[in-house]
Parts: structure tokens; sequence; C-alpha cells
């Protein structure tokens, strides 16, 4: 399962034309681990996580699954796309992956927001991160 998502990968003014470089993609592992990456070089706002957040509760379906999200090469991260973030309810665990200093920023930006009941820690491997995530995977 793979749903891309172009026309909401980018912030309004930002110069950026919609493109296959600034896509979400959104899948799903075997072991029914979700993986939301989103495009590297821009900048997360509200549109875009609103459109990552319909596309994790498509694949998720009817139960509540753990995420990764892969937050590599993003600029930034704004406050409307972080309220997206803690408005989720289709989540058993959240991963996040990233391997620069500023990727390490972003995502702990985003742990700060903790969500009560919601495990979530960064890592620097996805291999790791899907091995704690699978954790989390349960009927429900």
């Amino acid at each position: 399962m793979t749903a891309e998502i172009v026309a909401a990968s980018r912030e309004p003014g930002d110069g950026l034309p919609a493109s296959p470089a600034h896509t979400v993609t959104v899948t799903m592992t075997d072991s029914g681990v979700i993986v939301l990456r989103l495009p590297g070089g821009t900048s997360l706002g509200a549109e875009c996580a609103e459109a990552a957040g319909a596309a994790v509760r498509h694949a998720a379906g009817a139960r509540k699954r753990p995420v990764l999200i892969d937050v590599s090469g993003l600029n930034s991260i704004n406050d409307d796309a972080r309220d997206v973030y803690l408005r989720s309810t289709v989540v058993t665990a959240f991963g996040l992956i990233g391997s620069s200093p500023v990727d390490r920023v972003l995502a702990h930006y985003l742990l700060r927001a903790q969500l009560p009941g919601i495990p979530a820690r960064y890592f620097s491997s996805e291999s790791e991160a899907l091995t704690w995530l699978e954790t989390f995977t349960h009927d429900g």
C-alpha cells in the first residue's frame, strides 16, 4: 500500500512548485507500521500535515498503528503542522528518523509536544526505529 500526496506538500508562497521532488509518501510495512516520508528541502505546514494525516488515517483503516515519520532534509516545521501532529487519533506510537543535526532538532520539536499515552522516540537508524515500532503493533 502506497499513497503519494503532491499538491499539499508545499507551503503557499514558498516558491516551490508541487512536484514529485516535493511529495509526501505513505506506505505500510508487512508488520503493520505506517511509514510517512516528508519532502526534504521544504517547510512542513498545516496543509501538508493535514494531507499526510488523512493518508495515515486511510492507511490505518479501522486499527490504531505505529507510525514512522521521516523528517530527513526538512527545512522547518511550523506550529500549525505540529498542532496537526498533536491531534493524531490512529497512532499507537511515533518513531521519528533523521540523519542531520537539523533533523534531530525538528524531530525533538515534535517530540516536545508528546501526546499522552503515545510513546515517541527519535532514531538515526530506520531499522532500529522499525524494530521499536513493531512492538506497538496489535489488533485493535
